[in-house]
């Protein structure tokens, strides 16, 4: 796969998907002065829970999909539909809890009425099987189409309960509920007939449970693994919301983290269209090609990284129509730079996936998840929300460290990029990119135009040079 298909690749399974994105960010200007930052809070906490629970619900059986995909080769559609039977089941029981944990965040309304808005809140998890069945199935083969475009609609109709729930009925925080309750339901019907008909990946009962419980016990160490993504994106608020720190300020930080998040369109987008190439490559020992390809991935996710951080002001002052959440564009400004790790922990993670050694993989997120903790457990208290946004990037930074300390990831890393020292000078190339940033972010227009017409046009030639290679 050439640098022209690879990045065809990245815009349909990155630009093109996130169209609802734009959509998202399009619609901003016209729904934030409708939205209060306590609005941002409620569905900052409820998003968190929601997250935790898509974490922990499909008990890590999604780690066999790729897997069983390349070893299993036409045969893979049997096991397949039995992880779907396992993952529907599942889904309903955490949907319970959802909404148990869901009810005290909306108490002015009567109580069949909350247990009907909770209802709501555990769609996406209630409706997620098929959605994960199709991203895996159609980004192994490489088929964007099937998948993004189903995927858009589904998100566009949700866009559209949320922009009229908000715009029209100022239905604050609920909006984003039944917008996302919309595209979890919409996506999971009409993956039925591609999946469970065309492709034969319906639900298959599971009657061997000596082979279910094998299956369970490969992947156990995968759900704090997938656990771990959210300690360190999710348990934040959560722990806000312990320590009574205002509503108000929790949605300060949740509509923060919600902008600066979006650049991790252009990482996923790019690493995904990848996963092929990383699967061939890492299999096949080719780990100069490997290298090369993760170079690809970090420069362009840390260039990005960089525009995106010193157009903050800018980027807040065009679309959030809301003073009481301007504020919210420090916390973008620096969380953007916490997702600058995430092309190294696609590369990393690679490994583990394919040798199905996954108990290594709690030492890439899951131990950066717990620091993510303790590290907000010591600081809020003291310093407040604000402290939410320092101990999110340390806890992202933190795995670069993971080869100083995991002998599995010292001889894997060492295997495909070399000495570790170069870890070390990113982490320090991230800290100084971060701090310039902020500074130019401050400056005069012309000066941002020059600084980011010269960062333009090292992408250009970096990306010029990975491609000659």
């Amino acid at each position: 796969m050439n640098l022209k298909k690879i990045f065809l690749n990245s815009f349909w399974f990155g630009v093109i998907p996130k169209i609802s994105t734009l959509l998202n960010i399009i619609l901003l200007p016209l729904i934030t002065p409708y939205l209060t930052p306590e609005d941002y809070g409620v569905w900052g906490l409820i998003s968190s829970y929601v997250a935790i629970a898509l974490s922990v619900y499909t008990l890590g059986l999604h780690m066999h999909l790729a897997n069983s995909f390349f070893e299993y080769k036409s045969n893979f559609p049997k096991l397949w539909g039995r992880i779907l039977y396992i993952l529907l089941i599942s889904a309903l029981v955490f949907s319970g809890f959802i909404i148990i944990f869901t009810l005290p965040l909306i108490k002015e309304f009567s109580f069949p009425i909350r247990i009907l808005i909770g209802l709501f809140c555990a769609f996406p998890v209630l409706f997620n099987a098929n959605s994960l069945l199709a991203n895996h199935l159609y980004t192994l083969r490489s088929q964007p189409k099937p998948l993004v475009l189903r995927n858009l609609f589904s998100t566009i109709s949700g866009i559209f309960v949320l922009f009229i729930s908000i715009y029209f009925f100022k239905l604050g925080y609920l909006g984003f509920i039944f917008g996302a309750a919309t595209t979890a339901i919409i996506s999971f019907i009409i993956f039925i007939k591609p999946l469970w008909i065309d492709e034969k990946l319906f639900p298959r009962i599971e009657r061997n449970s000596t082979r279910l419980k094998y299956n369970i016990k490969q992947v156990l160490p995968v759900i704090p693994h997938a656990l771990g993504f959210v300690l360190i994106s999710s348990s934040s608020r959560i722990i806000l919301e312990h320590y009574e720190v205002s509503i108000s300020d929790i949605g300060l930080f949740s509509n923060g983290y919600l902008i600066g998040d979006y650049i991790t369109i252009i990482t996923t987008a790019l690493v995904t269209s990848l996963v092929p190439l990383m699967q061939k490559f890492y299999r096949s020992g080719d780990y100069d090609q490997y290298r090369k390809y993760y170079y690809l991935s970090q420069g362009t996710a840390l260039f990005s990284i960089i525009l995106f951080s010193i157009w903050m002001p800018q980027i807040y002052d065009i679309l959030i129509r809301n003073e009481d959440l301007q504020p919210a564009y420090l916390i973008a400004q620096k969380i953007c730079f916490a997702n600058v790790v995430l092309p190294f922990y696609f590369f990393a993670s690679t490994s583990p996936f394919i040798e199905k050694k996954a108990i290594n993989l709690l030492w890439l997120v899951f131990l950066p998840g717990l620091l993510n903790i303790i590290l907000c457990f010591v600081f809020i208290p003291i310093y407040g929300y604000e402290a939410a946004i320092y101990t999110t990037i340390i806890a992202y930074w933190s795995q670069l460290m993971i080869p100083f300390l995991s002998t599995y990831f010292r001889q894997k890393i060492g295997m495909w990029l070399g000495s570790r020292v170069k870890l070390i000078a990113l982490l320090v190339f991230f800290f100084i990119s971060l701090i310039f940033s902020n500074f130019i972010s401050k400056s005069e227009l012309e000066i941002k135009l020059i600084i980011s017409f010269i960062i333009l046009i090292f992408l250009f030639f970096f990306l010029k040079k990975i491609s000659q290679k």
